[in-house]
């Protein structure tokens, strides 16, 4: 299980970012696709080597998820 960063938005300058777990990056980025009809989804660069393998066994059991980014919940 992975964490990425993923970018959302369309072609105007509104952008939103997500926390993305799953088995992978491709399903990180069809799961916002499927979450997010319509909007433009792209995985933020450099990934963060601390971050992208889960470790908590607890995060763990769930299949794939979104969160909130520590930075952006204030």
């Amino acid at each position: 299980m992975i964490r990425v960063l993923i970018e959302i938005g369309n072609s105007s300058r509104a952008r939103s970012k997500l926390l993305v777990r799953a088995e992978s990056i491709r399903q990180a980025v069809s799961v916002v696709e499927f979450l997010y009809p319509g909007l433009e989804a792209r995985v933020v660069f450099p990934i963060e080597p601390e971050t992208f393998f889960i470790k908590d066994m607890a995060a763990l059991e769930e299949f794939a998820g979104v969160e909130m980014p520590q930075s952006l919940a204030g």
